[in-house]
């Protein structure tokens, strides 16, 4: 059994900030598996922004030293500020409530160390992230255009800028509303090459118009993350706290993230160390143990190139020109992308055009029929276990292409 938690993060209210997962306590794992193919699969049956995994750090003792990674129902991401504020403060207050330790170490994949410790007897929590750098682009006016329309934009833009670093595109508007209204489709938008790989989230956002209690209010979708809109998003304050601290001239800025569930995070930058903290409340929703057969595939330590798959299944529309494999391909053709987190698996050297799953076949079984395809894509909104398919390959398992989402099992050949 896995214990695993649901946190609410940046809020003192159940039901408010941003949801996470914290799961502990994998000792009954066998060695044998493949972890991120385990922690995907536990993310995806979540089904929440996202879940994190905290293991012993290596050849740590120490009881404020973890290894932490996060995964969207999609895929693992780099960072995440709401899912460790939720992973601190259920070490706090489930494992150390009786310890003198205050701050926590957590080793990650690709941003070094993260420390959170707490900040005052109020239960608040402190994240020390690394700082973005956002700077000034010109996406040119049909792109903006394309991305005013597919978020429902009506209020004047008055700066775009893009921090590499986190990828995310930051769009200050005059105002920000509720007719601010995402699209799945936003993933569809085509970037210039330079910087298509360096957006996997857009912040919007706009100066408060009550500076008493708040400087900056914003909104942050990542689509290509899984994520259409996330509720509360502390790695987009690393870049909000920099841009806004330039504009209003200030070291330390109160921001609030205007979701529907909303949560507010307080912003210090430290300059010298090129490091943002983020401070905020959590509060633990709910607590379980997450039970999985022994005998199920998760335990196998499977590469992802063999036995069977079930998930939901979208089509779309080609577009003629070069894929994550390389090849061309029309709508008529018989193919498939294949969700990220099985997909980027057997990526060597961040190429997917030397992917071995490229030109791949599997047969795709829906409620109208079944058809062979061959894999020439990855796609990044799609779920573990998830395909999208193109509109002869739908129709064929779908009986046409207005019915949208089917479920299907798929198994490789």
């Amino acid at each position: 059994m896995i214990s695993i938690y649901t946190v609410d993060s940046f809020t003192r209210e159940i039901f408010k900030g941003n949801p996470a997962a914290v799961c502990t306590s994998f000792r009954d794992v066998p060695s044998s598996t493949n972890l991120d193919i385990f922690f995907q699969q536990i993310a995806t049956e979540m089904n929440i922004s996202e879940t994190a995994f905290i293991t012993k750090a290596n050849d740590s003792s120490s009881n404020s030293r973890y290894f932490l990674q996060w995964f969207t129902p999609t895929n693992e991401v780099d960072l995440c500020g709401h899912a460790t504020l939720a992973t601190a403060h259920v070490l706090f207050e489930e494992f150390l409530q009786n310890s003198s330790i205050d701050e926590l170490i957590f080793e990650t994949k690709k941003v070094g160390e993260l420390k959170v410790k707490k900040c005052d007897n109020q239960g608040r929590l402190q994240l020390d992230f690394p700082m973005g750098d956002p700077q000034s682009i010109d996406l040119g006016n049909q792109i903006l255009n394309e991305i005013k329309s597919k978020l429902n934009i009506t209020q004047d833009i008055i700066a775009i800028q893009l921090c590499k670093r986190t990828k995310k595109l930051l769009i200050h508007l005059s105002s920000i509303d509720d007719n601010i209204k995402p699209q799945q489709n936003l993933t569809e938008i085509k970037f210039d090459q330079s910087i298509q790989p360096f957006i996997r989230g857009i912040i919007l956002t706009s100066k408060s118009t009550i500076p008493t209690t708040t400087d900056f209010i914003s909104r942050y979708f990542a689509p290509w993350n899984g994520i259409l809109e996330d509720p509360v998003t502390g790695s987009a304050h690393t870049v909000l706290a920099v841009y806004w601290s330039r504009i209003l001239n200030k070291s330390i800025l109160n921001g609030y993230q205007k979701s529907a569930r909303g949560g507010h995070v307080e912003c210090e930058l430290d300059i010298k160390n090129q490091r943002v903290l983020l401070r905020g409340h959590a509060v633990t929703v709910m607590q379980g143990q997450l039970q999985i057969a022994r005998d199920r595939a998760c335990w196998s330590g499977t590469t992802d190139k063999s036995g069977s798959y079930s998930g939901r299944c979208t089509n779309y529309h080609v577009h003629v020109g070069l894929t994550a494999c390389g090849t061309q391909h029309g709508d008529h053709e018989y193919i498939v992308a294949m969700n990220s987190a099985q997909f980027d698996l057997h990526t060597p050297n961040k190429n997917p055009n030397h992917n071995s799953l490229c030109g791949r076949r599997i047969q795709v079984n829906g409620r109208r029929g079944s058809v062979e395809v061959r894999i020439v894509d990855r796609c990044p909104g799609c779920p573990y276990g998830g395909l999208d398919l193109s509109p002869a390959a739908f129709r064929a398992v779908a009986g046409n292409l207005d019915v949208g989402v089917v479920h299907v099992t798929w198994n490789w050949k």
